[in-house]
């Protein structure tokens, strides 16, 4: 598999397994405003939420500010796949080194 494969990309599924995580860092980093602050009309600038974003019609996920194009994932194991019948074709197992 070579290093460029989307199946080796770590941000997104770093990202979805940590999610918990990050979530809790977020809510702790929040503004704490005071009533006096919302009466005088200071609204805090809150961040970004860390969420996930799955934009189904252009087929890619967003984690943590990682991009993974989910077409590129579906694609990738059937080039795999295609690679090992190749070479399965022009070197059956049982003659293989690997054997």
């Amino acid at each position: 598999m070579k290093d460029s494969s989307p199946l080796k990309a770590r941000e997104v599924r770093n990202g979805s397994e940590h999610f918990d995580q990050r979530l809790d860092e977020w809510i702790v980093s929040l503004p704490r405003p005071t009533a006096e602050e919302w009466q005088a009309g200071t609204k805090p600038t809150f961040p970004a939420s860390p969420m996930r974003f799955i934009n189904v019609a252009a087929g890619t996920i967003q984690v943590a500010g990682a991009d993974l194009d989910l077409r590129f994932m579906a694609e990738e194991p059937q080039r795999l796949l295609s690679k090992i019948e190749e070479r399965a074709r022009a070197e059956p197992w049982w003659h293989s080194s690997l054997a």
